[in-house]
C-alpha cells in the first residue's frame, strides 16, 4: 500500500509540474505593502504581475503594459469622453484608451472593456470578473489569506456548511452584499447600522467609510473623527480608532478605519478590505449570490 501511495503522489507532482501556466486556475498571493498580487500567464506573456482587484471595474492597465501585453489581440476600440477618468482614494488615473474584448489569465478568461490610463504601475486585475475556461463547472473564487492562494474551484471541491455567509445584492461592477455592522470607538462610542458594503480586495484598510453614507450614523452616536496625514504630514482625510468592529459574525479589534471623501457609491456604507480577513477564508459564489467566510 506505501508502495501504491508513493506512485500517486510522483505521478500527481509531475501532473502538476507539466501542467502549462495557459491552463492555470490556482495562483500564489504576495504581498506589496497592504495589497495582493499574483503573477499570471496573460495572453501568453508569461510571468505577467497583476493587482489582485474587486474594486475595478475592468482590467487596467498603462499604455507601456498594453503594446507590450495586448497589442496583438483584435480588440475593438470603444468610443469615450477624452476628459474620462478613474478615480480612486489616492489617486486619479487619465484614461487615454478604451478597447473591448478577450484576454487569457492561464486557464481563466477576462472578457469585457480594458482601460488604457497614463502614469500607472500596477496591471488591475478585477478577478472577480474571470471565467474558468479549464472547467466551466469551477467558478467558486476561493481566497485562502492564510495560505496566501488564490483559486477557482467546483462547488463539489468545497464544503459551505460550517462557513459563514454574507447575501451578495449586487455582483457587478463590485461585488456587495449586506450586513450588520457593530461599531465601537476608543472613547466608550457605540453604534450599530445595517448596509451595504463593497468587498474590495484592492483596500489596503480592514475596512474603510464613504462619508457622505456614513456621517449621519457617524454623527449620531458621536464617535471621535479624527483628520489623517501622510508620511509628509500632509492631511489627506479622516479617520476613527475602533476598539471593536463587528460586520456581520466577523470582528476585529482596535483597527483604524478611514473615512473618504473622494469615493462614493450611494448603494453602500463603505468598503470591506482582505486584512479584515486576516489568516481567513473568503469564497465568492456568484450563482447563489453569496459571499462564504471564516
Amino acid at each position: 500500500m506505501k508502495q501504491f501511495t508513493t506512485i500517486a503522489i510522483t505521478i500527481e507532482l509531475l501532473l502538476s509540474a507539466i501542467m502549462p501556466a495557459s491552463a492555470q486556475t490556482s495562483f500564489n498571493m504576495y504581498k506589496k505593502g497592504a495589497h495582493y498580487f499574483m503573477t499570471v500567464n496573460m495572453n501568453g506573456v508569461p510571468d505577467t504581475e497583476v493587482f489582485i482587484e474587486t474594486g475595478f471595474t475592468a482590467l487596467t492597465l498603462s499604455e507601456e503594459n498594453y503594446n507590450r501585453i495586448l497589442s496583438s489581440l483584435d480588440l475593438e476600440r470603444v468610443d469615450f469622453d477624452e476628459n474620462k477618468e478613474m478615480k480612486a482614494d489616492r489617486e486619479t488615473l487619465k484614461v487615454t484608451d478604451i478597447r473591448k474584448g478577450s484576454v487569457s489569465i492561464g486557464g481563466l478568461r477576462y472578457n469585457g472593456p480594458i482601460y488604457v490610463v497614463k502614469s500607472f504601475d500596477k496591471i488591475a486585475l478585477p478577478v472577480h470578473l474571470l471565467k474558468n475556461e479549464t472547467d466551466t463547472t469551477a467558478n467558486l473564487i476561493v481566497f485562502d489569506f492564510k495560505k496566501k492562494v488564490l483559486e477557482y474551484v467546483s462547488r463539489e471541491s468545497l464544503n459551505t456548511k460550517n462557513l459563514k455567509s454574507y447575501p451578495i445584492v449586487r455582483y457587478t461592477p463590485y461585488p456587495t452584499f449586506t450586513a450588520r455592522l457593530e461599531l465601537a470607538d476608543e472613547y466608550r462610542h457605540e453604534g450599530e447600522i445595517t448596509g451595504n458594503w463593497i468587498f474590495d480586495l484592492g483596500n489596503g484598510s480592514a475596512v474603510f467609510f464613504f462619508r457622505k453614507s456614513i456621517a449621519p450614523f457617524i454623527n449620531k452616536n458621536k464617535f471621535k473623527v479624527f483628520p489623517t496625514r501622510d508620511k509628509s504630514g500632509e492631511i489627506i482625510g479622516s479617520g476613527l480608532l475602533a476598539r471593536y468592529c463587528k460586520i456581520g459574525d466577523q470582528e476585529v479589534f482596535g483597527v483604524s478605519i478611514g473615512i473618504t471623501n473622494r469615493v462614493w457609491f450611494d448603494y453602500a456604507l463603505g468598503c470591506v478590505g482582505p486584512s479584515f480577513f486576516t489568516k481567513g477564508y473568503v469564497v465568492i459564489d456568484s450563482e447563489r449570490n453569496t459571499i462564504y467566510y471564516k
